[in-house]
């Protein structure tokens, strides 16, 4: 929600003239500067967290390795080269910005071509496993759907006969002591067990999914996802358990109006932020409205982009760069610091 709501703020009707500002500088290899916010991802601002945004002694972010950052690359494709396939390709994954240090990580560590750091294919599938299994267990704590629903549904989707859903329901009723809810059991309690047990049953069938692609991921043939291999046992269950999460839990009244503040706070501070980032630098006057929004903006974020700012040629690599600011700013915020400062500036 909070990458739609950013990109949003750079599709709406007020800002396409500041986006249509950066689409003449193709004549330097930059076409890429407007489609970076207009399709923003929180990927790519991943990897520019981790190699700039971080500051410690250097201009190097957290100075990680070159295995590490080409591990943390899920996405290897720029704003202007995104395409359905393979799978890699399918967002944005890098930024302008960083795009020639990603080139560099990945020539060091020999990945060429489409090829993927065989640990990203692991992360990656960790990640899907524990939002499929948390995001249900969060809809069960919040009461939205209750445990016998979400046995009733998944067996909807997958059959009586899927191993891995037998397989989940059979520990659950163990670690619980039980063979079916009973009042006694707080919800809670099955919503913890279902997240241990349902994590604890995709893992083994994605590892042998990794085992037997391990091949082709090596040599940078294999364009898929591991839990989503006709090979792995966990493919439907998994898929079952995002369905219902997008039927159950996305769209229940809580989460849309979380969804809907959100984006009013994210576009607010944007607004707010690029008062001060539009023409702010080292030398703004604190007493004026565009100085104390560009002072108030985190003193990492101002450092990089004043280094940033002094390397740019061309007006639109400028604009780039200070757009970049606001957009560092807000992303790298949590969400109770930006409520919270949202909340000072309309209200105090």
């Amino acid at each position: 929600a909070g990458e739609v709501a950013i990109q949003q703020w750079f599709h709406a009707d007020r800002n396409k003239s500041i986006v249509d500002s950066l689409r003449s500088d193709a004549e330097h290899g930059n076409a890429r500067y407007a489609q970076d916010f207009l399709a923003f991802d929180g990927n790519a601002q991943t990897v520019r967290l981790i190699t700039k945004l971080q500051v410690l002694a250097d201009e190097f972010g957290l100075n990680l390795t070159c295995g590490t950052l080409a591990a943390a690359t899920k996405y290897i494709a720029t704003s202007d080269n995104i395409s359905d396939a393979p799978h890699q390709m399918s967002k944005l994954g890098v930024f302008a910005s960083e795009a020639d240090l990603i080139q560099e990580v990945r020539a060091e560590v020999g990945l060429e071509g489409y090829a993927r750091h065989p640990v990203t294919f692991v992360v990656e599938a960790c990640d899907d496993i524990v939002y499929s299994s948390v995001d249900l267990e969060d809809g069960i704590k919040k009461g939205v759907i209750s445990w016998d629903q979400l046995v009733d549904e998944l067996t909807a989707e997958v059959g009586d006969s899927s191993p891995i859903l037998t397989a989940v329901k059979n520990r659950v009723s163990r670690q619980l002591g039980c063979h079916k809810p009973v009042d006694h059991i707080d919800q809670d309690a099955f919503a913890q067990a279902f997240r241990i047990q349902s994590i604890g049953r995709v893992v083994p069938a994605v590892r042998a999914v990794f085992g037997r692609r391990f091949n082709e991921i090596d040599m940078g043939t294999y364009g898929g996802e591991l839990l989503a291999d006709d090979e792995c046992e966990a493919k439907a269950y998994v898929e079952a358990c995002k369905k219902i999460a997008r039927k159950s839990v996305y769209a229940c009244k809580d989460v849309l109006r979380l969804e809907l503040m959100g984006r009013k706070i994210i576009h607010d501070l944007m607004d707010v932020f690029w008062e001060g980032a539009r023409i702010g630098s080292v030398k703004a006057k604190a007493k004026d409205y565009p100085g104390k929004s560009y002072r108030l903006i985190s003193s990492n974020y101002r450092h990089v982009f004043e280094q940033q700012l002094a390397e740019s040629k061309g007006a639109e690599a400028e604009t780039y760069h200070r757009l970049q600011l606001v957009v560092d700013y807000v992303a790298g915020m949590t969400d109770t610091f930006a409520r919270e400062l949202h909340r000072r500036l309309s209200n105090g």
